[in-house]
C-alpha cells in the first residue's frame, strides 16, 4: 500500500504501465466480489435446491437496481475528483465526498424503505414461481437493510478510485469476502437459516466493509478529513455530480430494470429454466470482470488528463484498456464453451437444469466478447463527463435490443427459450457502435462537465 498522503498521477509515465498497475487491483477486487456471489450461489444451490437458487438470484436482481444507484454515482465522484487533480484543485475534494455522503445516506433510507414496502409486489411482476416466493421476500428484505452500509462504502470508493488508489479496496473486498463465505457457510450449511441466513451474511460483511473504508480514508487519504465542521452541502458539487452521475444511474437502473423484464421472461419457462438462468448470471459476472475493471480505470485516467488536454493518452488508455479486456473475455469465452457441463454443475446437480442451462450458456456468452470492448468506451465517455451518451446507449440496447429481442425471438420463433440468449449478444452490439462513432467524433475532447 502506497504511503500517506500520496495520490497516484496518471498524466504522466508509461500509459500501459500505469492504467495496468492502477486497473490490476480493481480486477482482483471484481474477481473477489463475484467469488463472493458464486460461492454464494453454489452453497445456496447445494443446501436449498433449485428454489434457494431462484430466491437469491431474483432477490439479488431487484437489489441491483437499487445498488447501481450509488454505483452511477461513485463514478461520478471519480470524475470530479479526478478533474480537480488534473486541474490542480485537491483542496476542493472534501466538498464533493461530503455533499456526495449527505445526499445518498438519505436516498438509500428512502429507496430501503420503498423497496421493502413493496416487496410483495415486486415479487408477483416478475412472475417468480411458488416454490421460491418466500425465500424471495426474506432474501429481498434482509438484504435492503445494508443499503446504508453500501453507500456509504461506494461514496468513498470513489473518492479513492478518483486519486488513483485501487490497493485498499482490494484488500478490503479480500477480508469481507472471506468473511462472507465463512458466515454463509455457517448460516446456510450449518445453523439452516436458509435463504434468510445467505442475506445475512452478506449484510454483515458489507457492514465490516464500511467500517475498513471509513478508517482508512479517515488516516491516509490526502486532503480528506471526516471532520463534523466539513460535512455539508455544497451546491456546486451538489450540481456537478448530478450532471455527471444521474444519466449513468438512469443508464444503470434501465439496464437492470430490463433484467428483471427478462428475468419475468425466463421465470414463465419454469423453475429449472429459473435456476438455469440464475446459475448462468453467476458465470457472467466473471465474465465481464476485465472490461468493467478496464472501464473504472479508464474513468479516471480520462478525468485526470482531459484538464490538460492530453487527448493522446486518453485515446492510448482506452487502447490498452479494450486489449486486455478482450484479450481475457476471449480466454473466459474458450473455457465456458469448452467445459460448460462442468461450470454449471459447480451450482446444480440437477440433470433437468443442467440439460436446459448447458446450450442455453453456450449462446449467451458470446455476448462478453462485445460488452467487455464496450465497457472501455464507456470508461473513456464517463470520466468526459459524457453520460448523456451512455445512457442513450443503455435506452438503446436493453429495451429497443435485449428486451424487444428476447421476447420476439423466445416466442415467436423457433428459438423459443434459447432466443433469449441470442438477443444478448445483440444488446452490446447497439452499444459499441453508438459509443464508437461519438468516440470517433472527437466531441469527448471537451469535457462535458467543468469542476
Amino acid at each position: 500500500m502506497r504511503e500517506k498522503n500520496e495520490i497516484r498521477d496518471l498524466t504522466t509515465g508509461s500509459v500501459s504501465g500505469k492504467l495496468y498497475r492502477f486497473a490490476m487491483p480493481i480486477l482482483c477486487t471484481n474477481l473477489l466480489q463475484a467469488v463472493y456471489n458464486v460461492v454464494d450461489m453454489m452453497i445456496v444451490g447445494r443446501f436449498l435446491g433449485s428454489a434457494g437458487i431462484t430466491a437469491v438470484n431474483v432477490g439479488g436482481q431487484v437489489v441491483m437496481v437499487v445498488f447501481v444507484v450509488i454505483s452511477a454515482f461513485s463514478n461520478a465522484i471519480s470524475v470530479l475528483i479526478g478533474q480537480l487533480i488534473g486541474a490542480g484543485r485537491k483542496k476542493e475534494i472534501p466538498f464533493v465526498v461530503n455533499t456526495a455522503l449527505i445526499l445518498f445516506l438519505l436516498l438509500a433510507v428512502i429507496l430501503t424503505v420503498g423497496i421493502i414496502g413493496c416487496s410483495d409486489l415486486l415479487i408477483r411482476l416478475l412472475n417468480v414461481p411458488a416454490e421460491a416466493v418466500n425465500g424471495t421476500k426474506s432474501y429481498l428484505i434482509i438484504y435492503m437493510c445494508g443499503t446504508c452500509f453500501v453507500y456509504t462504502y461506494n461514496v468513498l470508493y470513489g473518492l479513492l478510485r478518483g486519486i488513483g488508489e485501487s490497493t485498499a479496496p482490494m484488500v478490503f473486498a479480500m477480508i469481507s469476502s472471506g468473511v462472507n463465505i465463512l458466515l454463509d457457510f455457517l448460516f446456510v450449511a450449518v445453523l439452516s437459516l436458509g435463504v434468510s441466513g445467505a442475506a445475512l451474511a452478506t449484510i454483515l460483511s458489507q457492514a465490516l466493509s464500511m467500517v475498513l473504508m471509513i478508517r482508512f480514508v479517515a488516516k491516509r487519504v490526502p486532503d480528506y478529513h471526516l471532520a463534523r465542521s466539513e460535512f455539508h452541502l455544497d451546491r456546486e458539487k451538489r450540481k456537478q455530480l448530478i450532471n455527471v452521475g444521474f444519466p449513468q444511474m438512469v443508464q444503470l437502473v434501465l439496464t437492470n430494470i430490463s433484467y428483471l423484464f427478462i428475468s419475468s421472461l425466463v421465470n414463465s419457462y419454469g423453475l429449472e429454466s429459473a435456476a438455469a438462468v440464475g446459475a448462468i448470471n453467476k458465470i457472467y459476472t466473471f465474465a465481464v470482470i476485465p472490461g468493467q475493471a478496464m472501464m473504472t480505470a479508464i474513468i479516471t485516467m480520462t478525468a485526470q488528463n482531459l484538464p490538460g488536454k492530453n487527448y493522446r493518452r486518453v485515446l492510448q488508455g482506452l487502447g490498452y484498456g479494450c486489449l486486455l479486456a478482450f484479450l481475457i473475455s476471449a480466454a473466459v469465452w474458450g473455457i465456458c464453451e469448452l467445459f460448460p457441463g462442468a461450470l454449471l454443475g459447480a451450482f446444480t446437480t440437477e440433470a433437468e437444469v443442467l440439460a436446459i442451462g448447458i446450450p442455453f450458456m453456450r449462446i449467451f456468452i458470446c455476448c462478453i466478447l462485445i460488452e467487455n470492448v464496450m465497457f472501455c468506451m464507456f470508461g473513456l465517455l464517463t470520466g468526459a463527463g459524457y453520460t448523456n451518451i451512455t445512457m442513450s446507449c443503455a435506452l438503446v440496447s436493453t429495451f429497443v435490443v435485449r428486451y424487444a429481442f428476447s421476447y420476439v425471438l423466445s416466442s415467436m420463433t423457433p428459438l423459443g427459450f434459447h432466443g433469449i440468449a441470442v438477443a444478448y449478444i445483440l444488446a452490446p452490439c447497439a452499444s459499441l457502435t453508438i459509443s464508437g462513432l461519438y468516440t470517433l467524433s472527437g466531441r469527448w475532447k471537451k469535457p462535458r462537465v467543468r469542476v
